[in-house]
C-alpha cells in the first residue's frame, strides 16, 4: 500500500514539480564545490597580505580571463562561420517576427547567471555566518535574555502598570465620551446636508421637465440620427471593410509561417527526443540508477506489506462498518416522501439549464482548441526555426563578449580596488555608527515618543471641540451664503434676462453667420475628401505589401524539403 501511494505521489503533479526543482537545483549547484574553493584560495591569500594579493589576483584573473577569452573566441568564431555558412537572405519582416525570441534568449541567459551565481554567493554567506550565529546565539540565551527579563519585570512594577491604569482612567473619561459627541455632530451635519441635497435635485427635476414639455424631441432624434449616419456610422463601415480585408490577408501569411514551425516542432518530438532519451538510457549512470530504485522497490514493498497488515487492515474494516451504517442510514431518509418530492422538484429545474451550460461549454471549448491548434501550426514552428537558424548564433557571441568583457573588468580593476579600500573603511564606518547613527536614532525616538504622548493625552479633546466649531461655522455661512446668492438671483432676474438677449443680438449683428457657415460647411466637405483620397492611397499600399508578404511565405511554405535532419 505504501509502495502504490508514493508511486503515486511521484507521478502526481506536486512530485512531478518537486523532483523537477531538486533536479535544477543539482544542475545548478554542479560548479559550486570548484568556485568555493577559488573563495577559500583567495581569503587565504588574502589573510597574508593584501597588496600582494590584489596583485596576484590581478595577474591569475588576467591570466584566466584571457585563456577563457580566447577559448570563447575561437568558440564564437566557430559558431560565426557555421552561421555565416548557413546564412541566407533575410528580409525586415523576420528580424521582426523572431525580435521577441531574441528578446527572451538574452534575459534569460542573464536571469540564468544571476541566479546561479545568487545561489552561490548564498550559500558561502550561509557557511560564512553560521559560526558567528552560533557565538550570538550562545550570548542571547545566556546573557541577552536574562538580563532583559530581569529589566522587563522592574520595568513593569514600576512604570508599565500605573502607565496602564492611567491610561484606562483617561480613556474612560475623556476618549470615549468626546468620540461620542464628534459622532453626534458628524451625523446631524450629515443629515442637514442631505435634506439640502434632496430640495437641489427636486427642483432641478421640475425644471428639466419644464424643458422637456417645451420642445420637439422627435425632431431632435431625427437631426441627430442622420448626424450619427454621416458622422459615424459611413466612416466604421469603411475603416471595418478595409481591415476584414487586411486581417484576412495576415492570417494567409501567419498560417503559412505556422506551418513551418509545426514542422519543426514535430522533428523535435519524433527524431531529436527519441535519441537524447536512447542515448541517456544507454550510459551507466542510468543502468545504476536503475538498479538501485529495484533494491528501494523491494524494500518499499515489504514495509508496505507490513503496514498494510498491522494498520491499514483493522482501520479500513472499521472505516468501511462506519461506511455501510452511514449509507444505510442514508437511504432510509431519501426513501421518505417528502425528500424524493423535492429532489424531485430540484431536478426539473436545475437539470435543462445544466445541459444548456455543458453544450454551450463544450462548444466553447472547441473552438478554443481549433483556434490554438491552428496558431501554434502556423505560427509559432517557422519563427522558432528562423530564431534558432540565423539569430542564436549572433546573440551567443554578443552574450559571450559582454560576459567576457564584464568579468574581466571586475577581476581586474573593482576587485582589487575593493581589497585595497576595504581594510580602511572599517574604522571611519564604526566611528560613525557610534558617533553620529545611534545618538540621532535615540534623539528622534524620544522626540517621537514624547510628541505621541502629548497629543494623545492633551490635544484629543481640544481637537474634537474645534471639529465641532468648525462644522457649525461653515454650516452657517454656507446657508446665510447661499440664501443672499437665492434673493440676488431672484431680485436680478429681469436686469440678468435683458442683458442676455442684447448680448445675443449684438452677437448675431456682428457678422453674417450665413456665409461663414457655407464656408465652414464648404472646408469640412473637401478635408473630407482629402483624408478619404489619402485612406484609400495607404489601404491599398498596406494591401500589396501584405498580399506580396503572404505570398512569399506561401512559396516557402511549398518550396520547404521535406528531408531527415538529422542522420
Amino acid at each position: 500500500m505504501l509502495s502504490i501511494l508514493s508511486l503515486s505521489f511521484l507521478f502526481s503533479v506536486r512530485g512531478v514539480i518537486y523532483i523537477s526543482v531538486i533536479a535544477l537545483l543539482a544542475w545548478l549547484l554542479q560548479g559550486y564545490p570548484s568556485w568555493r574553493q577559488d573563495k577559500l584560495a583567495a581569503l587565504k591569500t588574502d589573510d597574508t597580505s593584501i597588496p600582494a594579493a590584489a596583485s596576484s589576483t590581478t595577474t591569475t584573473t588576467t591570466t584566466t580571463t584571457t585563456t577563457t577569452e580566447t577559448e570563447s573566441i575561437s568558440k564564437d568564431t566557430t559558431t560565426q562561420n557555421i552561421a555565416s555558412s548557413s546564412s541566407e537572405k533575410l528580409s525586415l519582416a523576420h528580424y521582426i517576427l523572431v525580435t521577441p525570441f531574441a528578446a527572451f534568449y538574452i534575459v534569460g541567459r542573464a536571469l540564468f547567471d544571476t541566479i546561479r551565481y545568487s545561489i552561490y554567493w548564498l550559500l558561502w554567506s550561509c557557511e560564512r555566518t553560521i559560526p558567528h550565529l552560533d557565538d550570538w546565539l550562545f550570548d542571547f540565551v545566556t546573557v541577552s535574555v536574562p538580563h532583559a527579563c530581569t529589566a522587563t519585570e522592574y520595568w513593569w512594577t514600576n512604570l508599565g502598570k500605573p502607565a496602564c491604569q492611567r491610561y484606562i482612567t483617561y480613556t474612560q473619561q475623556h476618549v470615549i465620551p468626546n468620540t461620542v459627541n464628534g459622532l453626534e455632530v458628524f451625523f446631524v451635519g450629515v443629515y442637514r446636508v442631505g435634506c439640502g441635497i434632496q430640495i437641489i435635485i427636486m427642483e432641478f427635476v421640475n425644471a428639466w421637465r419644464r424643458f422637456v414639455d417645451r420642445h420637439d424631441w422627435h425632431q431632435l432624434a431625427a437631426d441627430l440620427s442622420n448626424v450619427a449616419y454621416k458622422t459615424c456610422w459611413v466612416p466604421t463601415a469603411w475603416l471595418v471593410t478595409r481591415t476584414t480585408r487586411l486581417c484576412k490577408i495576415t492570417y494567409t501569411g501567419l498560417r503559412a509561417m505556422a506551418i513551418s514551425i509545426g514542422s519543426d516542432v514535430h522533428w523535435t518530438c519524433t527524431v531529436a527526443i527519441p535519441y537524447a532519451y536512447n542515448y541517456i538510457a544507454s550510459t551507466h549512470v542510468a543502468q545504476w540508477i536503475g538498479r538501485g530504485s529495484v533494491i528501494v522497490w523491494k524494500h518499499a514493498e515489504k514495509s508496505g506489506v507490513w503496514i498494510s497488515d498491522h494498520v491499514l487492515a483493522p482501520t479500513i474494516g472499521r472505516l468501511l462498518t462506519f461506511l455501510v451504517r452511514s449509507i444505510d442510514s442514508l437511504i432510509l431518509l431519501l426513501q421518505q416522501r417528502t425528500i424524493q418530492e423535492k429532489i424531485e422538484r430540484l431536478y426539473r429545474l436545475v437539470a435543462p439549464h445544466v445541459v444548456w451550460m455543458c453544450m454551450d461549454s463544450l462548444a466553447v471549448a472547441s473552438d478554443i482548441l481549433g483556434g490554438s491548434y491552428h496558431a501554434y501550426k502556423e505560427l509559432i514552428v517557422p519563427t522558432y526555426a528562423l530564431f534558432m537558424k540565423h539569430i542564436m548564433p549572433r546573440l551567443t557571441i554578443a552574450y559571450k563578449a559582454a560576459a567576457t568583457n564584464l568579468v574581466e573588468w571586475h577581476n581586474t580593476h573593482l576587485y582589487p580596488a575593493w581589497l585595497v579600500i576595504y581594510p580602511y573603511l572599517n574604522a571611519p564606518l564604526l566611528w560613525i555608527y557610534t558617533n553620529l547613527t545611534l545618538p540621532v536614532y535615540r534623539e528622534m525616538y524620544t522626540l517621537i515618543v514624547t510628541m505621541t504622548r502629548y497629543m494623545t493625552q492633551h490635544m484629543s479633546a481640544q481637537l474634537w471641540t474645534l471639529g465641532a466649531k468648525l462644522v457649525d461655522t461653515s454650516t452657517a455661512y454656507a446657508t446665510s451664503v447661499y440664501s443672499f446668492i437665492q434673493y440676488w438671483l431672484l431680485k436680478q432676474a429681469p436686469v440678468l434676462a435683458a442683458f442676455i438677449q442684447s448680448s445675443y443680438e449684438r452677437v448675431t449683428g456682428l457678422c453674417d453667420w450665413q456665409a461663414f457657415y457655407q464656408d465652414a460647411v464648404f472646408l469640412v466637405t473637401v478635408m473630407h475628401d482629402w483624408v478619404s483620397k489619402q485612406s484609400n492611397a495607404v489601404y491599398a499600399s498596406l494591401e500589396r505589401s501584405l498580399g506580396a508578404w503572404a505570398d512569399e511565405q506561401q512559396q516557402q511554405d511549398q518550396d520547404l524539403p521535406k528531408k531527415q535532419k538529422i542522420q
